[in-house]
């Protein structure tokens, strides 16, 4: 198997920043929405529009420079983001009322203080990562076999357009609370992501990859399989009591809605609406990205733990 080139220790601490970076203040979008607002300039149209789409811009530019084939493209889109971000910046540091906190505030005059410089940070990461993205590790040559450019570009298209459909799911959700919901919008994000956090450990449970019993064990060791078990263990029961008390359940989110309902000054049938959305958004969310992403991991750690744990047989 060939050497893996080593990722250089400052290109790791620029994928890292700007990942976190990214994804950090995107989130902020959503969950400080009319604080996110504010800072943008009056005369900017669509504000409600600009903030959710600039939040789902940052925070694609976040995951996707973690996926190394997609490095240099995430360096071009937070050049690009920074430069779209100057009029706000300006605007933040003009108008004392931009900031959700008042202008004397150690937490406002640190935020004016740190961001250009911060900004600048962000900008040499890019521009180093746009000149020089480490090594891919997850090169196909490892496996004995070099793709070629279309089935690359074929292979990340395929990529992409499952990761904008999912984005672009979440995106209209959240569209869908920021025109419904009047008050208690912080109730609404929160019911919302817990809703796609239990419906994607549900389809994490059913994408879990299974160990082929039938290769051989090459080796003393072998993997770990409790995972295995506890995903087939729990998504039997999940189907077995969601099949028999069906009509517990309608009811238990009947219930749920009209207390969401309440307490967020809309319709029952909105509430339920967004529970079932935001769960079923999960639940896809959940299983695609485990098949995609985490499967690819789980062989390719079997095989470099022990240089092919599991060999066919003869």
């Amino acid at each position: 198997m060939p050497t893996q080139t080593r990722t250089p220790l400052l290109d790791r601490i620029c994928v890292f920043f700007i990942a976190i970076d990214w994804i950090y203040f995107g989130s902020l979008h959503f969950a400080m929405h009319a604080a996110t607002r504010a800072m943008m300039p009056p005369w900017l149209p669509f504000p409600d529009l600009l903030v959710v789409l600039t939040g789902i811009a940052e925070v694609t530019t976040g995951i996707l420079v973690c996926y190394p084939r997609m490095r240099r493209a995430s360096a071009v889109a937070s050049l690009t983001l920074l430069v779209l971000l100057i009029p706000a910046v300006v605007h933040i540091l003009s108008d004392p009322n931009a900031l959700p906190w008042p202008q004397a505030d150690w937490r406002a005059q640190a935020w004016r203080l740190l961001g250009v410089p911060h900004n600048i940070l962000l900008g040499i990461c890019s521009v180093h990562l746009l000149q020089k993205p480490y090594p891919d590790p997850w090169d196909d040559g490892r496996r004995g076999r070099r793709t070629t450019r279309q089935e690359q570009a074929g292979g990340d298209g395929a990529v992409l357009f499952v990761a904008a459909i999912l984005m672009l799911c979440n995106a209209a959700g959240f569209l869908a609370i920021l025109l419904g919901v009047r008050t208690h919008l912080g109730t609404a994000a929160m019911w919302m992501m817990m809703c796609l956090a239990v419906g994607g450990l549900v389809g994490f449970l059913f994408a879990v990859p299974r160990i082929n019993d039938k290769a051989r064990h090459a080796d003393l060791l072998v993997p770990n399989r409790n995972i295995e078990a506890i995903s087939d263990w729990l998504s039997k029961i999940i189907v077995g009591l969601g099949l028999i008390n069906f009509n517990e359940i309608a009811a238990g989110a009947n219930a749920r809605a009209t207390i969401l309902g309440k307490s967020l000054q809309v319709d029952q049938s909105f509430a339920l609406a967004m529970i079932l959305y935001f769960s079923v958004a999960g639940l896809l969310e959940g299983y695609l990205l485990t098949r995609i992403f985490i499967q690819r991991h789980f062989v390719d750690a079997i095989r470099a733990g022990g240089g092919g744990a599991h060999q066919t047989g003869a």
